[in-house]
């Protein structure tokens, strides 16, 4: 194997750009810039990049969990929970940004603060699995102005309408399910 080093490079610089550090559970993750307007799935490492002080970002070794310090799902990315069994707290969905659930498990966990931010305008929950994502404790969900929740899945509208998601003004919920739904609050 041949390695050439550049001018003025050095031998630190030159394995610092050629090694990533592996991804601790604990560290900030983020949707993949190599990604940008394409889908992609939760379950898989490409999918994100990390950081362990929120500065510098490297291609993920692991996927997030709810053990991540936050997970930011940023504009222009749409990242889909397609199978297996996924958790998330701290979840920050960027406006124009899309999470959607369409198959597997997805946990939303109880811990400080609120625990999914859907920050603002295009930015979008899908849940078009016939699975409700489990809602743990006192998990909090918060909708900011011109963002979406869409449920198109055959879930549990009950779940949208409890004080565990708050609303803000011209925030929506969108229904498309098969059942007649039972409107028990005021959402906006």
């Amino acid at each position: 194997m041949l390695f050439v080093i550049a001018m003025g490079m050095g031998v630190e610089g030159f394995c610092k750009n050629l090694i990533h550090p592996n991804t601790a559970i604990t560290d900030y993750f983020r949707s993949n810039t190599a990604n940008t307007g394409v889908g992609a799935s939760w379950g898989l490492k490409s999918s994100w990049e990390s950081s362990n002080d929120n500065i510098t970002w490297n291609p993920s070794t692991d996927i997030p969990t709810s053990a991540a310090n936050t997970i930011t799902i940023r504009n222009g990315f749409n990242i889909d929970i397609k199978s297996g069994t996924e958790s998330a707290d701290q979840l920050i969905i960027e406006a124009g940004a899309t999470l959607t659930f369409s198959n597997g498990s997805f946990t939303l966990d109880d811990g400080v603060g609120t625990d999914m931010i859907l920050a603002g305008a295009n930015s979008n929950f899908i849940i078009s699995s016939n699975t409700d994502p489990s809602i743990i404790g006192n998990s909090l969900v918060r909708i900011n102005s011109n963002a979406k929740i869409t449920l198109s899945g055959n879930s549990n509208i009950g779940l949208y309408q409890s004080v565990q998601f708050s609303y803000a003004d011209a925030s929506s919920f969108e229904y498309s399910g098969i059942n007649i739904p039972v409107i028990q609050i005021t959402f906006f």
